[in-house]
């Protein structure tokens, strides 16, 4: 812009506030002097907002993923089964939501990213975000609505953000109540307290309640069973594993209709597998690598229960903290309540692990649980014939330390009411 230059009075003096005490003189009339005051507000403003035509550049941002991330269609918490990205990947955030609780520190942030061409939902727990829980959020814009309600879908092709169709037991029910789950629980096709080996629902994640079913076949002395709805997925869970209000021997809940006669719904049948865990679902060989690093002889060393590797505690501690390590703390063999103090095999069933019916069916990283404090638990590394079973502990030697070595499965003697679980993929 050109300098005006005054011809009577170059150098004029500032009042006490700090403004001109006249206007100028030559050549700038009245008009010309308020478009300048406006062109130097257009000025401030495209400084603040960017040039015109051009996208903001806070309007979307690129974060990495700092674990293996499931496709997300929704903002929950639990993993999807289609693939997502892998760790390190770059995932450029369009928008963010609220959504299910995930975490630790129950980090309600979801992160709408594009990858590989594809668009779906990220925790942002699973990011390295600046955003931490409590303080301000993304300076990316917010996609919509809440993922609690139902919004159109996002960039043409990208999954709704409600998602989920409604429910068809038995004519057709819709989600009448929220509750939360109080612990990780498998997906049952039927009001059964056995858990099934197909992966349900994570503790701490929202679930819509459908209808409810009393059964002869109690849980903890709870015969109601809910049908849920989460994440798209239907099935039945116990009652006692979600946060209604009612107790154990209480009436059914208020305002929730009965599922049908025969309580046979559209959930999938539950079939023996195994149960996917932290976002990418762990393989089940991971538990035994993690134990076997921390051998005298390392991941590849020969079984010599003469050498002692690093000191993890108790065999039972060692093994929580593998599976803790591997699902990323989603799972945990810990004293979660009275009964598994006294019942250790109530952990594997709380998360639905799945039973390996006997030893020459064991595959690496599957545990071996032989009663409570003066039992003894134990990680297969592979089984090798003959009850012959190459194995990695920790305390095996009553020295807290781990060891990698062969020995004889007796289910009839030593090894009598041993249960073999399962918790990852093959």
């Amino acid at each position: 812009m050109t300098a005006f230059t005054s011809t009577s009075n170059p150098m004029r003096c500032a009042n006490k506030r700090g403004r001109q005490s006249s206007e100028p003189s030559g050549g700038w009339s009245g008009g010309k002097a308020a478009l300048l005051r406006f062109l130097a507000l257009v000025l401030l403003v495209l400084s603040l907002t960017g040039p015109i035509g051009t996208a903001n550049a806070e309007t979307t941002a690129q974060y990495h993923a700092v674990a293996p991330v499931s496709a997300r269609s929704t903002a929950t918490a639990a993993p999807a089964a289609a693939y997502g990205a892998p760790a390190g990947s770059v995932l450029t955030a369009e928008c963010q939501v609220h959504g299910e609780p995930f975490g630790p520190y129950r980090n309600d942030i979801y992160e709408f990213v594009a990858f590989a061409g594809r668009h779906f939902f990220v925790p942002d727990s699973l990011t390295d975000s600046p955003y931490r829980v409590g303080g301000p959020f993304l300076n990316i814009p917010w996609c919509g609505q809440s993922a609690a309600a139902a919004a159109t879908p996002l960039q043409g092709s990208a999954p709704n953000l409600q998602g989920g169709t409604p429910a068809t037991l038995q004519g057709g029910y819709q989600v009448v109540r929220y509750y939360t789950a109080l612990a990780d629980i498998s997906a049952r096709s039927g009001p059964t307290s056995a858990p099934s080996g197909v992966w349900g629902v994570s503790r701490g994640t929202t679930v819509g309640v459908l209808c409810q079913i009393f059964s002869n076949d109690a849980y903890e002395g709870n015969r109601l069973y809910l049908f849920i709805r989460v994440a798209g997925r239907e099935f039945f869970v116990p009652d006692q594993l979600v946060s209604t209000p009612r107790t154990a021997d209480g009436p059914a809940l208020a305002g929730v209709p009965i599922c049908g006669a025969t309580a046979q719904g559209s959930a999938a049948p539950a079939t023996s597998g195994t149960l996917p865990s932290s976002p990418g679902a762990f393989k089940n060989s991971d538990i035994a690598d993690w134990m076997l690093a921390r051998a005298a002889g390392g991941a590849s060393g020969a079984p010599d229960f003469r050498l002692a590797g690093q000191w993890l505690g108790q065999c039972r501690d060692a093994v929580n903290k593998a599976v803790a390590a591997v699902s990323s703390g989603r799972m945990t063999l810990g004293d979660i309540n009275q009964a598994e103090l006294t019942d250790y095999q109530q952990g594997f069933r709380r998360l639905g692990a799945y039973q390996v019916p006997s030893i020459d069916q064991a595959i690496r990283g599957d545990i071996v649980q032989r009663g409570n404090g003066t039992g003894h638990t134990w990680v297969v590394v592979r089984y090798l014939g003959g009850g012959q079973v190459e194995m990695v502990d920790s305390n095996g030697a009553y020295d807290e330390r781990v060891h990698h070595y062969v020995r004889t499965f007796d289910p009839a003697n030593r090894d009598a009411g041993s249960v073999i679980w399962r918790l990852g993929r093959p």
